[in-house]
């Protein structure tokens, strides 16, 4: 697999973070990939919750400018408090490697919603998806901010909840 940045990060890289701590934070699971880096599950152990960490592929590490992309996207993202836009909690760095740590939002995106359905969604459940994106996207460019990588699998559908943007 390769990211935006052109590093490459084999799926077996990413389960053999299971258990890594990463400040207060252990990674419990991948969720998936970023346009930067690996997403995790993770114990916030100071909280006691639940959050998402989105990791810099290690192979991006010793690249201060591919560094300061991801602290801006942190920054960036972490101006917008809105219900369809997953929230920002903080951006660290362990050993070199930054990290986003931000809401974690359970459910599958809207990507593979469709592909679990054959396909297709019906048009209304469809309609509220991109209704909600759209709410998401008024809300970043209200704050001055461009997604740059919408797509339906940056779009994440909660079961009973309304879909939020990520990445």
């Amino acid at each position: 697999m390769e990211d935006a940045l052109g590093a490459r990060e084999e799926p077996a890289a990413a389960h053999s973070m299971i258990g890594v701590a990463l400040g207060s934070y252990r990674l419990t699971r991948p969720l998936g990939r970023g346009g930067m880096g690996v997403v995790y599950e993770a114990d916030d152990l100071s909280l006691g919750r639940k959050v998402a960490i989105k990791l810099l592929p290690r192979s991006a590490c010793g690249d201060a400018q591919a560094l300061a992309r991801f602290r801006l996207e942190a920054r960036a993202a972490a101006r917008l408090n809105h219900p369809n836009v997953v929230s920002i909690y903080d951006v660290k760095e362990d050993e070199g490697r930054g990290y986003i740590v931000m809401e974690l939002a359970l459910g599958p995106s809207a990507d593979e919603l469709a592909r679990a359905r054959g396909g297709r969604l019906p048009w209304r459940e469809a309609a509220g998806i991109v209704a909600a994106a759209c709410r998401g996207l008024a809300a970043a460019h209200a704050a001055g901010l461009i997604h740059r990588d919408l797509k339906p699998s940056n779009v994440i559908c909660p079961e009973g909840g309304s879909a939020k943007l990520a990445d």
